[in-house]
């Protein structure tokens, strides 16, 4: 009998401490739980197309693509660095930053799921001001940058959009959301020129919609001090407007 009891409070240890085992000692948590953590969507995606390691800076390949290696310039006519080449033809850098400019979208994409998923706003105590000066502000950058890193692989990889004309032609993968899977992930709808500059438009007017003019200290995150306001979304909208 005594035997059966000490089984039954060791079994007793060895389940407790079982349950023990699977319990998460750090669960996973909401990365945003506050406007100010949320202010790491907007860093992180200026620095995924704007930073990087040496050559691999999305916004230095484009304009050592677009720019530099042009007829009318040709800053960089070194055939060893394979930007000497026929349009048509892309090398490890162009094809980098097809890489690296989707994953801006895709983190992108994944914050304004994270608002949608809460009705729009995801700190119903933060103050009015607050939500006016920064997560609006916030929100604004989000949709600056996407469209930004859209505007870059559609003049980069896609075709030219012509007013009034044909621009059904099949172009890029077409993400407004994060995908829920591998098959998602591999398997994306393309979007055809028109459908691709109509987003780049929506998000740089929503962009213009909500971001301020400029920044103000003591009332804007002090990162936000040398980002996008409303003049460089105007900008954006010129430019493919115009």
């Amino acid at each position: 009998m005594k035997s059966i009891k000490i089984f039954i409070i060791l079994s007793l240890f060895v389940i407790s401490g079982c349950e023990d085992f699977f319990e998460l000692e750090r669960p996973p948590q909401n990365p945003w739980s506050t406007i100010e953590e949320f202010e790491r969507v907007p860093i992180g995606l200026y620095a995924s197309v704007f930073s990087g390691d040496k050559w691999n800076i999305p916004y230095v390949n484009y304009a050592m693509f677009k720019v530099s290696s042009g007829d009318d310039v040709a800053w960089v006519n070194d055939p060893s660095w394979g930007y000497w080449r026929n349009s048509k033809e892309h090398n490890q850098w162009s094809k980098r930053n097809f890489n690296l400019l989707y994953r801006t979208i895709s983190a992108a994409n994944n914050a304004l799921e994270f608002v949608a998923e809460n009705n729009g706003n995801p700190y119903p105590d933060a103050t009015n001001t607050d939500i006016e000066n920064n997560f609006n502000r916030i929100l604004g950058e989000i949709h600056f940058m996407r469209g930004m890193a859209y505007f870059y692989l559609q003049t980069f990889f896609g075709h030219t959009y012509i007013p009034g004309g044909n621009n059904s032609t099949a172009d890029l993968p077409l993400r407004t959301k994060y995908p829920k899977s591998l098959e998602e992930a591999k398997s994306p709808v393309i979007g055809s020129t028109q459908e691709i500059f109509e987003l780049i438009e929506n998000d740089f007017k929503t962009a213009y919609d909500l971001l301020p003019e400029k920044f103000q200290k003591g009332l804007h995150h002090p990162s936000y001090e040398v980002r996008a306001n409303k003049f460089a979304a105007a900008a954006m909208l010129m430019k493919i407007n115009f």
